[in-house]
């Protein structure tokens, strides 16, 4: 199983439903948080546009004046069964059950405000939330915030919203998942890592494979942030030798003998022989 989350920047054109498609296709996706969708009613044309077949729900934010936010939280019907949901303009909160380990959480998908004052209040909003849900949580977003200065390009200092962002994590008490970028979102000279997933240990406990990891930048100047439930194959490994044996002097005198006895003997042998080694 595999969650994702990605500031699409808007979701109006086909190409980004095209793209949106190919990840989910691609990477296996079963839930995913869209960003910024810059969308005032996502319909099921829309979303059979992203998911292809897939019979998906969904939950959304519209976008608010300008055609500015937005947000959808979608998943595969027979993946997680919705039991609850409270909506406002910056998160997305569901409650429910993945059929995985029948494992009952909360999924909540934010995007946070530019300002700090308007992130403390989100993340005032959400340390109450959780204080009053006892089952595990996800949460996956767009924060607006860095947690330190080497997460944001240029910066020397720590500032306060760097201070109350790391207050938050810690008050939540939730695990900043570890991602194979240094920054999530790009512009221009700009970089910074706004772009997290932060999960409940009691996750790490019922999924211990559990890996986070980004894709490619395609249509957005944000990267998206996948969580896979099972730990993630990146393919086959060449074959590795440690070159110290070869400086040690009796190694290529027992590898002589090994393989000239191999050479010496019927192939069924051989291979009975290889197999107990």
């Amino acid at each position: 199983m595999k969650i994702a989350v990605w500031n699409i920047r808007g979701i109006g054109s086909s190409s980004k439903k095209r793209i949106i498609r190919s990840l989910i296709r691609e990477e296996g996706i079963d839930i995913i948080g869209l960003v910024e969708s810059k969308h005032n009613e996502v319909t099921l044309h829309d979303m059979n546009r992203c998911w292809g077949n897939q019979d998906v729900e969904w939950l959304q934010v519209p976008a608010g004046e300008g055609g500015s936010g937005g947000m959808i939280l979608s998943w595969i019907k027979d993946i997680f069964i919705l039991e609850e949901h409270k909506t406002t303009q910056y998160w997305i909160l569901a409650l429910g059950i993945l059929q995985q380990n029948n494992f009952r959480c909360n999924i909540c998908t934010v995007y946070a405000p530019n300002d700090q004052t308007g992130r403390l209040d989100v993340w005032n909003q959400l340390r109450e939330m959780k204080a009053n849900s006892p089952d595990p949580w996800i949460l996956m977003g767009d924060f607006n915030e860095v947690l330190c200065p080497q997460e944001r390009r240029g910066a020397s200092t720590t500032t306060p919203g760097m201070r109350e962002m790391a207050h938050f994590i810690q008050d939540l008490q939730m695990i900043d998942m570890d991602i194979n970028l240094k920054f999530t979102w790009m512009r221009r000279n700009a970089a910074s890592r706004i772009d997290r997933i932060l999960v409940g240990a009691e996750f790490m406990d019922s999924f211990p494979r559990l890996q986070a990891y980004c894709k490619d930048r395609l249509l957005s100047d944000h990267y998206p942030i996948l969580l896979a439930f099972n730990a993630v194959s990146w393919g086959p490994q060449p074959f590795r030798s440690l070159d110290c044996w070869l400086k040690e002097p009796s190694f290529l005198q027992v590898f002589k003998k090994e393989w000239l006895q191999l050479t010496r003997i019927p192939l069924d042998q051989k291979l009975k022989k290889l197999k107990h080694h």
